[in-house]
Order: structure tokens, then sequence, then C-alpha cells
């Protein structure tokens, strides 16, 4: 992440210090209440400032920031104010008006004041010659202290001048009360998590205006440099915002509630499109992938421990559709109904058809609705299903629609006993699947790999590696379950309910024992 220089800084009529609240800067707002100080630039640019040669005055009611030549990262001219004062999980919206004397492309931010500069929002936008208006949503994220807001106009080898007008930034969302419920776990190989509430962003549907990504005629591949969109919400963080004087919560927020991982979503959602939109737009304002599973097909678990599911096939159809429709044109990951396809020995003939119809539709419509994503049904795991009927079961539900596979998901197997699985999988898949499929490993708790086939809650497991771009033939090694979520009330925690988060299981797993 580029950070910007605070020692270029200049600061414009009453603002002597970047980043400094209470120094000439905006008041906290409340409520709300505007949180941007003199928006409007009248009389003048009084609250803003600027860096290195760049300068800004008011002409016509409007900020005329001029940027000089030879710049050459985005943060060398700036125009920024400070003090601003984010609540946690709240939905904000900055708006402006912009024009430039060239096309030009601005890096917006709301950002930490301190290095490393992190940001809550970081797009690149582009400011037209005719005057457009711009409004860009984001989620404020636990853990980084945005304070500033920043336009950054260098990068280019020679000067222009912006104009800005009516720069607004609103709460658009209270800080969310509730937890969605989290997946239950069932008592056999694949398990997920249970139904426990966790703190969730707001629902509200994106502001008119909201600037998506455009689809691409090919998926590009996946890059060592992918960042992938923390939860702020997971199970984990819920726990450390509700017990920070616990000695075990300083290890649990760095080992596992800041790290990214994927959102489940199901009936306890709420309304999926708007759920769905919500989380994949806090994403793109971080400028980072999101990670998604949907987890509502009907008859789900047999009737297990992770029972549950859409009250029919028709309700499934219209929520899966509405839920890649969320996703849209932007970048995202999904791994489809986790055990779906594996845990189907429970059914008749008829249920069974009826199950793998409902997943191709479900491939059928984010290959339609959502063309920029990276989609996998789930694989089961390298203890469960043979290869070969796996690979038949994963045609049937419609493969060829999406990126290919997920395995281990929920599970502890070895990253290389899971690639070793997925290997045949791909190998066996009919009408040149294999030359097309690609794979994704479920890492969040296989360190130590499994111990004899042991799946809920075993001793001795630990972390896997962190979610990235797959460092062998699978295209990505991601946390798909949250660590320290119970598997239900066996192993070494026999008392904690499953989908349950546990400190000690969390500390068990970081510690590897």
């Amino acid at each position: 992440m580029h950070g910007r220089r605070a020692a270029l800084a200049t600061m414009v009529a009453m603002t002597c210090v970047v980043g400094l609240p209470g120094v000439g800067q905006a008041t906290p707002a409340v409520g709300g209440k505007e949180l941007v100080t003199n928006g409007a630039f009248e009389p003048d640019p009084a609250y803003w400032w600027t860096t290195g040669a760049t300068t800004a005055d008011t002409v016509d009611g409007r900020a005329r920031v001029t940027v000089p030549d030879h710049t050459r990262a985005p943060w060398d001219s700036m125009l920024g104010q400070g003090g601003l004062h984010l609540t946690n999980l709240a939905m904000y919206t900055l708006s402006f008006d912009a024009s430039a004397t060239t096309s030009a492309k601005v890096r917006v931010t709301v950002q930490s004041h301190l290095p490393p500069y992190r940001t809550v929002l970081d797009r690149t936008v582009t400011f037209a010659e005719k005057t457009g208006r711009h409004t860009l949503p984001f989620l404020a994220i636990p853990g980084i202290d945005a304070t500033q807001v920043t336009f950054q106009l260098g990068g280019r080898a020679k000067g222009f001048q912006a104009t800005l007008d009516n720069v607004s930034l609103l709460p658009t969302g209270s800080q969310v009360p509730g937890v969605p419920v989290r997946p239950a776990t069932s008592s056999r190989p694949g398990a997920k998590p249970a139904g426990i509430p966790v703190a969730r962003p707001s629902s509200a549907s994106p502001p008119v205006g909201t600037t998506t990504s455009s689809p691409t005629a090919e998926v590009p591949p996946a890059s060592p440099g992918e960042r992938f969109y923390t939860d702020p919400t997971n199970n984990a963080a819920a726990w450390v915002r509700g017990h920070g004087s616990d000695p075990r919560a300083t290890k649990i927020r760095a080992a596992i509630a800041t790290q990214a991982g994927a959102r489940w979503f199901g009936a306890w959602s709420g309304d999926i499109g708007k759920a769905v939109r919500t989380y994949v737009d806090a994403a793109s304002a971080t400028r980072s992938t999101p990670i998604l599973v949907p987890y509502n097909i009907p008859d789900r678990d047999c009737g297990g421990a992770s029972g549950g599911g859409a009250a029919g096939p028709d309700a499934y159809r219209r929520w899966i559709s509405d839920f890649a429709g969320a996703v849209g044109d932007r970048s995202a990951i999904v791994v489809i109904e986790p055990d779906a396809v594996a845990n189907v020995d429970c059914m008749s003939t008829q249920g069974r058809d009826a199950r793998f119809a409902l997943l191709r539709y479900a491939t059928e419509q984010f290959k339609a609705k959502a063309p920029n994503a990276k989609v996998y049904l789930d694989g089961g795991n390298a203890g469960w299903i043979a290869p070969t009927t796996m690979a038949s079961r994963l045609a049937r539900a419609g493969v060829a629609n999406v990126r290919g596979f997920a395995v281990n998901v929920s599970n502890y197997k070895s990253t290389a006993d899971s690639a070793g699985y997925a290997e045949k999988v791909r190998a066996a898949l009919p009408n040149g699947g294999a030359r097309t499929a690609k794979y994704l490993i479920d890492t969040s708790r296989n360190g130590n790999g499994g111990a004899d086939g042991a799946w809920c809650n075993p001793a001795g497991s630990k972390l896997g590696k962190p979610s990235r771009a797959g460092t062998g033939s699978a295209e990505y090694e991601l946390w798909i379950k949250v660590p320290g979520d119970s598997d239900g009330p066996c192993g070494i925690a026999p008392g904690v309910a499953a989908g349950t988060f546990d400190p000690n299981l969390a500390t068990r797993l970081i510690d590897g024992n």
C-alpha cells in the first residue's frame, strides 16, 4: 500500500499540522452530521491542506487546485483534510463534484494520518473536463484509525488544474448492533461452522452513483500480490472486541481476527442482495478481494447439525440469483455451498437429481451475473469421497460453468494431501475439465495436517498459512473457516457448541498444541 509523505505537507489557511486533530481542523461529527468542514471551499480553502508545491484557492465558489509538473507519485500532490472521527462498522459515503483541465486519474482515500497510512476507502476516479459528481461508499474498519480524506493528484509529468466542490462525508448506516448467524457444524467429515451471531455491516443498498469495475473478457489469474478482504465482523474479531482485557485477546487479534478469510451467507443474512452488495462494496473500497460462501441449499446436511437452508427449490433459485446479481461485475472469490456435492449419499435418486439441478443453476447464475468473480463448487476433502466419484458429481453440478472447485473446507487435511486429492479429481473430470478447472484449498486449520481422519476439534491442530495465492498447483490457499470456531461439543472442546468461537481453541490453534 502506497503511503503519503507527511513531511511534505504544506497547510492551507488555518491548518498548521498534518493529521493532528484539533489544530484548525474539522470538528468531529455526531449522529448523521457532516464530517467534512468547509466542503464548499468558501470564502477560501480554510481547513484544507496541500502537499509539496501544490496550491489551492477558491475561484467562482469552487476549490482550484494547481498541480505542479514532474510529480512522481500520487501523494506528491495532494489536497486533504484531517480531524475525522469515524465509528467502527458504520457505513459512510464520500461524495464530491470534480473536474480538471485535462482528464486525470485521481486517487481518493480516507486513511490514517500515521504510517503506513492504512485506508478504509481507496479508489481511483477520473476527473473529466466536464464537472461530474462522484459518490463513494465505504465501511469503517476496526483497527484503522482513519482521520483524513485525501485527493492524491500527483504522478504526472505535466501539471494541470483540478476543481473540487461540495465535498461531503456522511454516515449512511449506523454501527451494526447485531450479528449474522454462522453456519452450524455437522458430525462428519467436512463440517461447517454453526449458528452463532456475529456483528455484520449494514445491509443498506449502495447510494446511486456507486462506481464498480467493468466486466472483463477473461478473469485474470491469481496474483502473488493479491489482497484479500478481512471480514471485520468475523467471530474472532467479535470476541476480541468484547474481551479486550483478556490476556489472550492480543494474540487472537494478531493471529486470527485481523487475517483475511471468508464470510458465510445464509438465511441469517436477511435480504441477501443487500447483504452481499454491502459486503462487496466494503471490500471494493479497500481494493481487496472478498471471499464469500453462499450456504443455503435446501435439505442442507441431510437434516444434521448444519441442517436448514432455503424452504424449497424456487426459494433457493431466487436467493442464489439475487446473491450472484449482488456480486455483479466486481472481483470476488465465491465457494458455492460447502458439502452440497459431497453429502448426497443420504438422498434418494430424486433428491440427488434435484440437488445437482440447483447447484447447476447456481453456477449458471454466477456465470451470467458475476463475470469477474472466481467461483468454485465445493469438492469435499481428501478423506471423504473418492476422486473419481467427486469428479463425476462436480460435472453434474456444473463445474464447467465456473472456475473450478474447492477442497478441505472446514477440515484439517494438509495442503500437500489436499492438493494431491484435488489433482486426482481434476484428472478425472470429463470433457477436458482437467485442462481448465482450477482449485483452491482451505488452509485455515491445516498447519499440522489431519490426524487419523479426526475432524471434530482434534488435538494438535494448528493454523495454516494465511490467505494467499497458491504456492503450488492450487490457485489459492485461503481461510474459508474461521479458526477458533468449534466443530461441535467434541474433541478438545467437549462443552463448546458448534460454531461458537472459543478462545482456548483459538490459542491452541495458534500455538499448535
